[in-house]
């Protein structure tokens, strides 16, 4: 197989919105019709839209050069969330923020086969290695366009993305069934436990049949609910600092380190044989993520367990932490913080496991899911370098069964 080496520059138009552009032109609105894509849209090769600002139309069209269309591949070059990608698969829906930029390829090269490259880990070491600073990592825009690709025939782009597509499209299909899955959990706890809908001794909604209210520094609440602090329901500890300097593992006991930072979308495995929250207390404080196996939560992480975990969780990804936040240049937490958090605790136990129990069948089906997604991910990363070097040859009327991939 042949292959020849080009840099990125070579091969596309390498751009970004310039800062004098967003300045002058760029005002988020809420009616706005196009979304400004920023680096926190950006996440494991996916658009991530759950937290989004928007542009006029006008807006957009008045700044040609940053306008965003299907096919463009967005690049985050600065930041804590450096190095992300993800295909555009549509016209006239988004544009490009500060510190994104578009990778819009030549007529004659896949772009699906570039983006596929681009999520390498060797594409990622280069982009470290032509990097700039140390506490704030940057790539500039020249040095994007020096990044090097292994280019074999449009031919064989073609037929390696045909057959590695099918498996980000079940990705895709995964984080959408993971999403919808916390969405009806979150629906759920909202309609029980906050609007006081859960069911009551006859199965009908609570509330709007009519059940009794009485009055609470919180507002109305259902008879026989207590006003109570959080940590009436949680233990709740800090993390430690790991004896020796390592990056991700304690060689030893082969533990993965969870930092603050590292919270949000880490996939793992506990601290000890019960599930955990861990949170995060400085800087990217109040971000949670469960766990269920080991993970050794570091000094700017609070691990909290609870009796009703699922509860918990839900009433913590509920709060306001910037309320709370006790610095302005670095936020931060305290046990006391989160000890002291008012709730209401419904009048016994029979509610919270019912909750659990439902949701619990949602969240084992998430772990499968997701586990689902890590195999899908190792396996495109492995197949990809096996069909560019020819190890693996594609025939010609490749059809992909996903049923054959132990999917």
């Amino acid at each position: 197989m042949e292959f020849e080496e080009v840099e990125l520059g070579q091969i596309s138009n390498v751009t970004k919105l310039a800062g004098y552009e967003f300045t002058n032109n760029i005002k988020y609105t809420n009616d706005g019709d196009i979304i400004a894509i920023r680096a926190l849209n950006i996440k494991n090769g996916k658009l991530d839209l759950s937290q989004v600002k928007k542009i006029t139309k006008e807006t957009s069209n008045n700044l040609l050069r940053s306008k965003l269309y299907k096919n463009d591949i967005v690049l985050t070059y600065t930041g804590s969330k450096y190095g992300e990608v993800a295909l555009i698969n549509q016209n006239e829906k988004f544009h490009l923020a500060p510190n994104v930029c578009k990778v819009t390829v030549a007529s004659n090269v896949n772009p699906y086969y570039i983006f596929l490259i681009m999520q390498t880990r060797s594409f990622k070491i280069q982009m470290k290695n032509f990097g700039v600073g140390s506490s704030q990592p940057t790539i500039p825009m020249k040095n994007i366009r020096k990044l090097k690709i292994l280019l074999p025939s449009l031919e064989h782009q073609n037929r390696i993305v045909k057959v590695l597509k099918p498996l980000d499209e079940k990705i895709d299909l995964n984080y959408k069934l993971v999403t919808n899955l916390e969405e009806l959990s979150q629906t759920l706890f909202k309609r029980w436990f906050v609007d006081f809908e859960f069911p009551d001794e006859n199965g009908n909604p609570y509330k709007s049949s009519g059940g009794e209210m009485i009055d609470s520094e919180l507002g109305e609440i259902p008879k026989g609910w207590k006003l109570n602090k959080l940590d009436k329901i949680i233990n709740i500890k800090s993390g430690k600092r790991p004896r020796n300097k390592v990056n991700i593992v304690d060689n030893k006991n082969k533990i993965p380190i969870i930092g603050a930072s590292k919270v949000m979308g880490y996939t793992s495995d506990y601290l000890e044989s019960e599930p955990i929250l861990v949170m995060g207390r400085v800087g990217t404080h109040g971000v949670i993520q469960r766990f269920n196996n080991n993970v050794w939560p570091s000094d700017n992480t609070f691990f909290i367990k609870s009796q009703f975990m699922i509860y918990t969780y839900f009433i913590l990804i509920n709060i306001d932490y910037k309320s709370l936040n006790r610095r302005s240049t670095q936020p931060l937490l305290s046990q006391k913080d989160i000890k002291n958090i008012d709730i209401i605790i419904p009048e016994s136990d029979t509610l919270i496991v019912r909750y659990e129990e439902i949701t619990n069948m949602y969240f084992k089906q998430i772990d499968v899911l997701k586990d689902q997604i890590s195999y899908l991910n190792e396996l495109r990363d492995t197949l990809l370098p096996k069909l560019m070097s020819g190890k693996i040859e594609i025939p010609d009327d490749i059809e992909v069964n996903m049923d054959e991939l132990s999917i």
